[in-house]
């Protein structure tokens, strides 16, 4: 499993996601789809 932070080029909104890979995200505030993990780390 991962954490990963994104943040919002467009709206400049951040948040963060635990998913089983490193993935593009869609924002929850604006729907701004394919943002790229600004970074991300193994979590056990």
């Amino acid at each position: 499993m991962f954490n990963i932070k994104y943040a919002c080029p467009n709206c400049g909104h951040s948040w963060e996601e635990v998913y089983e890979c490193a993935c593009d995200s869609e924002c929850p505030e604006c729907e701004t789809r394919n943002i790229e993990a600004l970074e991300y780390k193994e979590i056990d």
